[in-house]
């Protein structure tokens, strides 16, 4: 089983919910952006918890009910989720989709990477550290994945108290929703500034970004068990 303590977390979870016009092709200078890349990407949701206190867990199905009232409803979640990154890359941000879209176009939520250590629970990985890699004029305020050794999977990282749309884009009944990840290859070659609440000084924006989208082996959409009626 994979245990949900292997990422230690140094602060709190940051996040900035936007209104529509503020994922990647929206607000990327170079559009529209391929991501065929898979450097960083997503795997799996491992855990999900719904904040709102009119809902409940249905401990025989593991489904959350009375959360989300129908389509044009919002729900409050905080959720761990297991991703990937091949290589050091740089002023990661996370676009989440919260408007049922693609997460390309559309309404986003805005997430920089939360301050944090991962330690390969095999030991046979060492140690991904994820901080403000960049120093002296490089320095912007966005955090920065180091010490990948070649591909690691970071386990049960925590995304807190998102706003999610109740969208059910495959009809199973479930809350689904899709993410972009965009980054940097180098160092000092984009700008953002994670404080900022002006969505073109976000991560992978001043320039064309690197991005993933899904891929042949991994969509972009997941699925949290919380019941769209």
């Amino acid at each position: 089983a994979i245990g949900h303590d292997t990422y230690q977390v140094h602060q709190q979870p940051r996040s900035l919910a936007v209104s529509s016009g503020t994922c990647l092709d929206d607000i990327s200078t170079a559009v529209p952006t391929s991501c065929g890349s898979q450097d960083v990407k997503f795997i799996r949701i491992v855990d999900a918890v719904v904040l709102d206190p009119q809902a409940s867990l249905n401990t025989e199905t593991g489904i959350w009910e009375n959360a989300c009232r129908g389509y044009d409803d919002y729900v409050r979640v905080t959720f761990l989720a297991d991703w990937e990154a091949s290589a050091d890359r740089f002023d990661v941000g996370m676009y989440i989709s919260t408007d049922g879209g693609n997460a390309k176009n559309g309404e986003c939520l805005l997430a920089p990477l939360t301050e944090g250590t991962f330690t390969d629970p095999s030991g046979g990985l060492g140690k991904v550290v994820i901080t403000e890699a960049e120093i002296g004029a490089n320095a912007d305020g966005c955090l920065d994945v180091i010490g990948t050794n070649g591909g690691t999977i970071m386990y049960s990282y925590p995304f807190e108290d998102l706003l999610m749309k109740c969208d059910d884009s495959d009809g199973d009944g479930l809350l689904d929703f899709r993410i972009v990840i965009g980054w940097s290859n180098g160092d000092g070659t984009r700008y953002c500034d994670s404080s900022s609440t002006d969505p073109l000084d976000w991560p992978a924006v001043s320039q064309k970004p690197k991005c993933w989208a899904g891929d042949a082996d991994t969509s972009n959409s997941f699925t949290l068990d919380i019941l769209v009626p």
